[in-house]
């Protein structure tokens, strides 16, 4: 009786037992031209300029590069521990696939090579401070499908935020004698994380990196302050992927709702059975006690 009350108790878990998904992951959304094929190779150690890098880099055409999700496995920044990348396509594109685009990201989470992730990366152009239509439109479609937990897992990447000397000098003398127009780190995440906040109706606070994958480039791979600031951002982005011990898999609405019922026709036919079984327990003993009873009574 004690079996059957722990089955009917429960519930379905995934194991993510593999070599391949015990790996640290990030999945990098965003919309076309932000630089997320460019930030994946760097990542992985490569020029995002070389051409045989693994994801492909386009001109600053409007025209996406990546149609379709890709995945690679790589050390980390090229020395580091071993990690898994996953580009996506991105929204905005100029001959309006935005919706093809968008069923072929979800497709490719929930039923191609990915299925889980330990991080999500929501890259955004350092130069804009607007979410256009297009990428809210895949965002709400995103968090509908898979849930809310799809915000807690998310983190905020930063291309084109330039660390060069001058850059950083040009930000804080604007900063230090035009308090108003200051166009710092702090001014960018305040900026973002109410616009995600008042858009999508988010209580959290989210966290950023600044990762220009540019700055990984052979023209900047000499400057000092490019590559210790590179070093900082990505150390932060590889702490917050290594620590989710549990990582996020992608079951939308309806997956959850086929296993719920699945588990409630379960449950239904191990209660069934475990009664049938305490019947027949229950008949079994009241027969042995009838029996001593009479051979007392003899």
């Amino acid at each position: 009786l004690l079996f059957c009350a722990l089955l009917v108790s429960t519930v379905a878990v995934s194991v993510y037992d593999t070599k391949e998904s015990s790996k640290p992951s990030v999945i990098i959304i965003g919309a076309t031209g932000v630089g997320k094929s460019s930030l994946a190779n760097a990542l992985l150690g490569c020029d995002p300029l070389r051409d045989d890098c693994l994801f492909p880099v386009c001109d600053d055409s409007l025209d996406p590069c990546t149609k379709q999700g890709s995945y690679a496995t790589g050390q980390w920044l090229g020395v580091g521990p071993n990690f898994k990348v996953v580009d996506t396509p991105g929204t905005g594109t100029s001959d309006d696939e935005d919706d093809l685009l968008i069923q072929e990201m979800t497709d490719v989470l929930k039923n191609g090579a990915v299925g889980q992730t330990n991080s999500i990366l929501l890259l955004l152009d350092g130069r804009e401070t607007r979410f256009d239509r297009s990428l809210q439109s895949m965002l709400r479609q995103m968090s509908y499908l898979f849930g809310e937990q799809w915000w807690e897992l998310m983190t905020i990447g930063v291309s084109n935020w330039t660390y060069d000397q001058c850059s950083i000098d040009n930000r804080n003398e604007l900063c230090s004698k035009y308090p108003s127009k200051c166009k710092n780190e702090t001014w960018f995440e305040n900026e973002i994380n109410n616009q995600l906040q008042k858009k999508f109706h988010l209580t959290k606070k989210f966290n950023f990196v600044f990762t220009h994958s540019w700055s990984q480039t052979m023209s900047n791979y000499y400057d000092l302050v490019q590559q210790d600031h590179w070093r900082q951002e990505t150390k932060k982005l590889w702490e917050i992927m290594s620590s989710s011990e549990t990582p996020f898999e992608f079951k939308t609405r309806d997956d959850i709702s086929k296993e719920n019922k699945e588990l409630k026709e379960e449950n239904k036919w191990l209660k069934e059975h475990c009664r049938y079984r305490y019947t027949d327990t229950d008949r079994t003993d009241i027969q042995s006690k009838n029996n001593i009873q009479e051979e007392i009574d003899i």
